[in-house]
């Protein structure tokens, strides 16, 4: 934030002071002091805020000290969550001006309790996410933004075969029949079939996305949730486990991380070639982390530029735009009729009646924490009723657009293959540049559907030299 003065200013020379008081009244060494002057404290992406948590998680520190619970947090919900982060982390959250001190009995049954209520919202995000999803699903809604290929979307969301389909079959054949990907894409882009996202280049990864997607067959999935007969299939059974039972042309290697939620998005900015994800062993902790690593060497040349970056740099990073970027669309896409009007007015006074009650440190004292948590549970029902209604009526679009707030509490709740599928669309395509010492909002280019720079590699074009993206001509774009 600017304008750093006034009543409400409190300086980090005093918080450092209330801090170091504490410290010498608990013998406690505080090993590192991190500080985040113009920054909001509504963010949790705040670098020195991230630094203190990535040292508990990494055992260099024991714990987090705050002077004051609003300059680490003006979001209660955000606040829980992220004490949660460090307390599942083996550390101590501490909060001087509310006496959250866990060495306290008092402190400890705080603790406990900010404990339990985060784990009660967590769970009560995830309920209003998957109610949402399993009721759009079952009334056979695509619910991802854009329809597979050689599908449109009618207005109540289910998909509607265009004239790409009759080609979209055709692949699934070649392909039971034993084709390489690469000769399917061939016989696309000859028949002049259009991609969902409205080119006329058809790739290999995009053709094994095809063969893989199960909505050919007539279903609406989305996550654990599917419903036969959404829509009109393209393909039958048979042919679609053909198709499939052929082995990959690229296999990834197994990692013990799970699913990379940057691959096939990330690609390098020397080349234009795909990320790999990768990992690494932190010598520090013992274990094992994500990152994304240009290959170097190509079929069609070397890599004289490679990038390489940490995956949880670049995947917080890339997290945050799409966050930032939804809300943009909120507030310039939805258009509120009368009743959607109303809904919003519901959930924004639910939230708001929630959100006093819970802020007032005056009323656990008065109602004690049984009360206190029974009538913060009563609230967040009327604020998960109220926001269940809301995303219900805003469904039908299938974009499951919603206010910025909500998105950001319904992320973190997602499978990593549903926030890739949020993210690719979005982005076609997101480039990074070498520089680890640079800011990685510096070494980022986000391209949208469409706007992908041509002449990148392809799997036909593998005899041609390597060609660096053009960084100075599309520097400054933000999406």
């Amino acid at each position: 934030m600017s304008g750093r003065s006034g009543e409400s200013f409190i300086s980090p020379t005093v918080q450092r002071e209330q801090i170091a008081h504490w410290a010498k009244l608990r013998n406690a060494e505080i090993l590192e002091i991190h500080e985040d002057l113009d920054q909001s404290g509504g963010g949790f992406d705040r670098p020195g805020l991230q630094r203190a948590i990535e040292r508990v998680e990494a055992k260099e520190s024991s714990g987090i000290v705050v002077a004051k619970l609003d300059r680490f947090a003006r979001s209660l919900q955000g606040a829980l969550e992220t004490i949660k982060r460090i307390h599942d982390a083996g550390g101590d959250f501490v909060c001087v001006d509310l006496g959250v001190d866990p060495t306290t009995p008092m402190g400890k049954m705080q603790t406990n309790l900010l404990l339990v209520l985060a784990e009660f919202e967590l769970d009560r995000i995830r309920e209003q996410w998957s109610t949402a999803r399993e009721h759009a699903v079952g009334r056979g809604v695509h619910i991802s933004r854009h329809p597979p290929s050689g599908y449109d979307k009618g207005p109540d969301g289910r998909l509607i075969p265009n004239a790409t389909a009759p080609y979209i079959t055709e692949a699934f054949k070649m392909r039971a029949a034993g084709k390489p990907y690469s000769a399917i894409a061939e016989m696309l882009m000859g028949a002049g079939a259009i991609v969902t996202t409205g080119s006329s280049h058809w790739s290999s990864p995009t053709i094994r996305h095809i063969i893989a997607n199960p909505a050919y067959l007539g279903r609406a999935t989305s996550g654990s949730f599917s419903q036969e007969g959404a829509h009109e299939p393209l393909i039958d059974e048979e042919t679609f486990n053909l198709a499939n039972g052929r082995r990959a042309e690229y296999s990834r290697p197994a990692t013990t991380l799970g699913p990379s939620l940057l691959a096939g998005l990330l690609r390098c900015a020397g080349c234009q070639y795909a990320m790999k994800p990768d990992t690494m062993l932190n010598k520090g902790t013992g274990e094992r982390v994500r990152t994304y690593r240009c290959r170097g060497d190509h079929a069609s040349g070397k890599c004289m530029d490679r990038a390489a970056v940490l995956g949880n740099i670049v995947e917080t990073e890339v997290i945050r735009r799409f966050l930032e970027l939804m809300g943009k669309r909120w507030v310039s896409e939805h258009h509120q009729d009368d009743d959607l009007t109303d809904l919003i007015r519901e959930a924004e006074e639910a939230e708001r009646e929630m959100t006093i009650f819970r802020d007032d440190p005056r009323i656990i004292s008065v109602l004690g924490p049984d009360e206190f948590v029974a009538g913060l549970r009563t609230r967040a029902e009327r604020v998960d009723s109220a926001n269940r209604a809301l995303i219900e009526a805003r469904s039908q679009d299938s974009q499951l657009l919603m206010p910025p707030t909500e998105l950001r509490r319904m992320w973190p709740t997602l499978e990593v293959e549903e926030q890739k599928e949020l993210l690719g669309s979005v982005w076609d395509a997101i480039f990074i540049r070498s520089g680890r010492q640079d800011p990685i909002e510096d070494r980022l280019l986000f391209f949208m559907h469409g706007e992908k720079p041509d002449g990148g590699p392809t799997r036909k074009r593998k005899a041609t030299e390597i060609r660096p993206l053009d960084w100075e001509r599309y520097a400054g774009r933000r999406h």
